[in-house]
């Protein structure tokens, strides 16, 4: 693995967030995420928006051991949230399909500190005392 993106033998533990650092490093300007209709996102993009995620989450005393939910309608912003959000907590995506009384079971069952809501998700507020972060911001 020496040398290589995914890591060098420095690496303890060569985790999503120090891949997209280091090919943010080494390509920052090659495609990270590709989305029909939504254009590319690149390596210097994403690893910003996961810097600027864990920085979001720490601030709000969120991260390693904490669940957040992810809703979206948007797969192309759901695959880049969950990227970011994955580098500090642990992602539980959940369908922005499912209804209020659905959605307070879930979160209860899941353990869940904060929900991310990325894009327009009908009926997002505060469920049950869960925090709603938007994701998009």
């Amino acid at each position: 693995m020496s040398g290589t993106l995914w890591g060098t033998d420095d690496d303890a533990e060569p985790t999503i967030g120090r891949v997209i650092a280091r090919h943010a490093r080494i390509i920052p300007d090659a495609p990270a995420l590709q989305a029909p209709g939504a254009g590319a996102l690149s390596y210097r993009a994403l690893n910003a928006l996961v810097l600027e995620t864990q920085g979001f989450l720490n601030a709000r005393c969120l991260g390693r051991g904490d669940r957040i939910a992810l809703i979206s309608t948007d797969p192309a912003i759901a695959a880049a949230c969950y990227l970011a959000l994955a580098c500090s907590v642990t992602v539980v995506p959940l369908a922005h399909t499912l209804t209020r009384q659905e959605l307070d079971r879930l979160l209860g069952a899941l353990g869940v500190s904060a929900v991310a809501v990325a894009g327009t998700v009908a009926g997002a507020g505060n469920v049950d005392g869960v925090d709603l972060v938007d994701a998009a911001a």
